[in-house]
């Protein structure tokens, strides 16, 4: 049986399917762990003969724990990044990646877990608080990857629960905390963002255009230092982040180019996502990588040659399928999904 094992590991003979976040050929930069996830089976198939298929499904039924990415091998379903960066590392074996020792993986464990908490909700923030980026690119995204009328039950759920993980780290327009008695966190902000608990009660009636349109402004002018004020807090926050990832990086005495020698790991992976996300240029507000750019160059200069040594194997056009029968989450297959008609 071992053997068996073993051959079909080195053929690669069965198809592995990987679902994630994206529209045609692309996958969304709202999950970088749908990008990691892409990159290090991209990386495995070179070297084992990988048959593998990436389906931007942006279907979360399809996973038995409701999340993507979604890995799907021999019948068996593996979500999440952890999961399926620790399935097919375990299983493929690569020399393009690092080989830890058992206190290696469970620092790497760890470094997967923070990111996955503190850098997410910083994409979070980037994507959905920032008014520029999400009123031009975010909430125009949806319509891209779902049907109608799917994209409007979906942004706001993504929306809530961006603004909840944002609140959580003390940046967006309200602080929150994990026990929130103060509100049920379920509306939904389109255009502008809520006031602040100081500002309730305090809007004066307007009594002619002229004093209305003082007013907007006035309150347009807050809005805007509000942001402003949590952006820099942002940024601190990112500053702070990465300088812990540098001191995690001397901890393991390693003054190569990845935390644990010169090959990357799963957590080396996962950051160099975040960080492409993060940057990403096809975001109208670029003050993220403005800032990283511009206040510590030589570090945004060594992160972005690791980044292009990841990417230089590019995916292919042929990597992709786009998802069939009920893997699309459209109107059907939900009310089929909710009454029983559909199962996955």
């Amino acid at each position: 049986m071992r053997i068996e094992f073993l051959s079909r590991a080195t053929t690669g003979s069965t198809m592995i399917e990987l679902h994630v976040w994206g529209y045609e050929e692309e996958i969304s930069i709202l999950s970088p762990s749908c990008i990691a996830s892409a990159w290090i089976l991209n990386l495995l198939a070179s070297s084992h003969n990988i048959q593998f298929k990436i389906i931007p499904s942006n279907n979360t039924h399809l996973s038995k724990l409701n999340e993507l990415p979604l890995l799907i091998d021999d019948g068996k379903q593996y979500s999440g990044f952890k999961e399926i960066a620790g399935y097919l590392s375990s299983r493929y074996q690569s020399d393009y990646f690092v080989s830890l020792s058992g206190e290696e993986k469970l620092i790497d464990d760890g470094l997967v877990t923070v990111l996955n908490s503190k850098f997410n909700a910083v994409n979070n923030y980037n994507l959905f608080s920032n008014t520029k980026n999400y009123e031009n690119y975010t909430r125009k995204l949806f319509a891209k990857l779902f049907p109608f009328p799917m994209m409007y039950n979906q942004a706001s759920k993504f929306y809530n629960e961006a603004q909840s993980q944002v609140r959580l780290l003390g940046l967006g327009e309200s602080k929150s905390s994990f026990l929130n008695i103060t509100g049920n966190g379920d509306e939904t902000q389109t255009e502008f963002f809520s006031n602040d608990s100081d500002d309730v009660g305090d809007t004066p009636k307007a009594i002619s255009s002229l004093h209305e349109k003082s007013i907007v402004q006035k309150s347009e002018t807050k809005r805007v230092l509000r942001e402003s004020k949590s952006t820099m807090k942002c940024l601190l926050l990112v500053e702070q982040l990465f300088d812990r990832l540098e001191k995690l990086k001397s901890e393991q005495k390693q003054a190569s180019k990845f935390i644990f020698g010169d090959k990357p790991s799963a957590g080396d992976i996962l950051f160099l996502a975040y960080f492409h996300c993060l940057t990403h240029q096809c975001l109208p507000d670029k003050f993220m990588r403005k800032y990283l750019a511009s206040n510590s160059s030589d570090r945004f200069q060594s992160i972005m040659a690791r980044l292009d040594a990841i990417q230089s194997k590019k995916l292919s056009s042929d990597s992709f399928r786009q998802p069939v029968g009920k893997e699309i989450p459209n109107l059907v297959n939900e009310v089929g999904f909710w009454t029983g008609l559909v199962s996955y």
